[in-house]
C-alpha cells in the first residue's frame, strides 16, 4: 500500500469506526426510550414489520452497492443501469410485500401486521435510494455516506415522541414515525448527492451487475442461515427459556462482531484500489490482519475470562445458564478475527463473488445439519459448539484455500498467534490477581484493568515493532490530508 493511500486508509477507516459507533450509540438509546414509552406488545409489532422488510431488502440488494463501490471505469454510467435495476426490484418486492401481506400476518399469527406491512412497505425503496451514496464509500468519504442515517434517526425519535406523547397514537406512532425517518433521511441523502442517477438500462452494464451480485445475494441467505437458523433450532428443540438462555449468551460476542464488521467495510474501496496491485493488496490484507487481531482478539477472550461476573453483575443470577455458552461464543469469536476475517472485502473487490458464494454456502451446510444435530442432541451448549466449530472451519480449512489462491501465500497467519498468547496469559494473571476480591463492580473493574494493562504489556514484549508502528499511525490520525 502506498504512503498516501494507507495514509487515507487509516484516517478514513477511523472516522467510520467513530462514526459507526456514534450511530450504534444513537440507535441503542432509541431502542431503551421506545421500550419505555411502549408496551412490548407494540413495540414487538413495529420489529416484526422491520424484520420482514430488512429480510425483503437483503435479497433485493443484489450485490449492487458492492458493485457501485468497485467501479473504476464508468461509475456514473454503471449507477444509472444499477439505479434502473434497482427500482424495478424493488417495486416487484413492495408489491409482493403488500399482497402477501395476510398470508404473513397468518403465519406470525398477528392480523395487524398485514396493516402494518402495506404501510412500511415503501421502505424497500432504500435499495435504489442508497446507491448513489456508494460513490462518496468508493472515495472514502465515509462520513458523507452516513447522512441518512443520522437524520432517519433522528427525525424518526423526535415523530415518534411527539405523535405518542402528544396525540397518543399507540403503535401507528411508531410507524409514522419510522416511515418518517426513512423519508427524510433518504431525501436530505438525496439533496446533497454530487450525482444522482436517471433509470437508463444498458444491456452491457446490466449484465455484468448480475453475474456480480447474484452470488452475493445468495451469500447473504447463507448468513441469514448462519447467524439466525441456530435460534430457530433452539426454539424448536428446547423451548422459550433456553432460547432466551442463548440468544442473550451470543449478544455480547455479536456486539463485538458487528463492530468488527464496520471497520471492515470500509475495507471495500481500499481492496478495490489494490485490485490490480497483487504485492500491494497482499501487504494491505496481512497489515489488516495483524491490527484486527490485535485489537479483536483481547476483547473477545475478556468475554471468556470475565463472563461470570460479567452475566451476574449485569443480568443477574437467574442468567446464570449463560456463562458456559458466553465462554464458548467469545473463543468462536476470537478464533474468527484472528484469521484474515476481511477475506470477503477482498474476493468482492476483485469481483470474485462465487468464491464467497461457495465458503457462506459450506458454512451454512455445516450449520445446517451438523449445528442442528448438536442443538438438538445438547440444546444451547450444542449451539454454542456448533457456532465454534463454524470459526476453526473457516479459518483452518475455508480461508486458507481462498486466500492462498488469492495471494499466493499464507503470511497472513504467522502474527496471529502473538495476540492470542498475550491475551490468554493475562487473562490467567488478572483472575488470578483478583480472585481473593468479594464478588461485585470494584473487582470487576480491578481485574479488567489489570487485563488490559498485562495484555499491552505483554503483546510489546512479543511484537515489539508494534511500538513504531502505532506511533506512525497516530502521527498520521494527528494530521490532516493536507498537511
Amino acid at each position: 500500500m502506498t504512503p498516501g493511500l494507507r495514509g487515507k486508509a487509516i484516517r478514513s477507516s477511523a472516522i467510520n469506526s467513530v462514526l459507526s459507533m456514534l450511530l450504534k450509540a444513537l440507535l441503542f438509546g432509541q431502542v431503551v426510550l421506545f421500550t419505555r414509552l411502549f408496551t412490548p406488545d407494540e413495540y414487538g409489532q413495529l420489529t416484526t414489520v422491520l424484520l420482514i422488510i430488512s429480510f425483503a431488502t437483503l435479497l433485493g440488494r443484489m450485490g449492487l452497492n458492492e458493485a457501485m463501490v468497485r467501479e473504476s471505469r464508468n461509475p456514473r454510467e454503471v449507477l444509472n443501469t444499477a439505479f434502473a435495476l434497482s427500482l424495478w426490484i424493488a417495486a416487484g418486492l413492495a408489491a409482493l410485500l403488500v399482497v402477501l401481506s395476510p398470508v404473513l400476518a397468518a403465519v406470525f399469527r398477528r392480523p395487524e401486521l398485514a396493516h402494518h406491512l402495506r404501510f412500511l412497505a415503501v421502505m424497500v425503496f432504500i435499495i435504489p435510494f442508497e446507491l448513489p451514496t456508494m460513490l462518496w464509500v468508493r472515495e472514502l468519504q465515509f462520513g458523507r455516506s452516513k447522512y441518512a442515517s443520522f437524520a432517519d434517526i433522528l427525525v424518526s425519535t423526535v415523530v415518534t415522541v411527539v405523535l405518542h406523547l402528544g396525540f397518543h397514537l399507540g403503535v401507528l406512532s411508531l410507524l409514522v414515525g419510522r416511515l418518517s425517518g426513512f423519508v427524510v433521511g433518504q431525501g436530505f441523502a438525496w439533496a446533497m448527492l454530487p450525482y444522482r442517477p436517471h433509470p437508463k438500462l444498458h444491456r452491457e452494464h446490466a449484465i455484468s451487475l448480475y453475474h456480480f451480485g447474484w452470488p452475493l445475494a445468495i451469500s447473504a441467505l447463507c448468513n441469514f442461515a448462519i447467524y439466525q437458523m441456530d435460534d430457530v433450532f433452539v426454539r424448536l428443540f428446547w423451548g422459550d427459556q433456553n432460547l432466551a438462555y442463548y440468544t442473550l449468551a451470543f449478544a455480547l460476542p455479536y456486539y463485538l462482531k458487528e463492530f468488527t464488521d464496520l471497520m471492515v467495510s470500509s475495507l471495500l474501496p481500499i481492496y478495490s484500489k489494490l485490485s490490480d496491485a497483487h504485492e500491494r493488496a497482499r501487504t494491505a490484507f496481512v497489515e489488516v490482519n495483524r491490527y484486527l487481531g490485535i485489537a479483536m482478539a483481547p476483547l473477545g477472550l475478556a468475554l471468556f475470562f470475565f463472563a461470570e461476573p460479567l452475566t451476574l453483575l449485569i443480568f443477574g443470577e437467574k442468567w446464570r445458564p449463560t456463562i458456559p455458552v458466553l465462554r464458548v461464543f467469545a473463543w468462536g469469536f476470537t478464533i474468527e478475527t484472528l484469521g484474515g476475517y476481511s477475506w470477503g472485502m477482498l474476493v468482492v473487490a476483485r469481483g470474485k463473488t462465487k468464491l464467497s458464494l461457495i465458503a457462506k454456502s459450506a458454512n451454512a451446510a455445516f450449520l445446517l445439519t451438523v449445528g442442528a444435530f448438536l442443538i438438538w442432541k445438547f440444546g444451547v451448549m450444542g449451539g454454542a459448539w456448533a457456532m465454534l466449530g463454524h470459526a476453526v472451519m473457516s479459518v483452518l480449512i475455508i480461508r486458507p484455500l481462498i486466500l492462498y489462491r488469492e495471494l499466493g501465500n499464507l503470511y497472513y497467519l504467522r502474527d496471529s498467534w502473538k495476540p492470542l498468547v498475550a491475551a490468554v496469559v493475562a487473562g490467567y494473571i488478572s483472575v488470578f490477581i483478583t480472585r481473593w476480591l468479594p464478588a461485585g463492580a470494584p473487582a470487576l473493574l480491578v481485574s479488567m484493568t489489570s487485563y488490559i494493562v498485562l495484555y499491552a504489556g505483554l503483546y510489546v514484549l512479543i511484537d515489539r515493532p508494534i511500538l513504531q508502528d502505532t506511533r506512525a499511525i497516530a502521527s498520521v490520525l494527528a494530521h490532516r490530508p493536507g498537511d
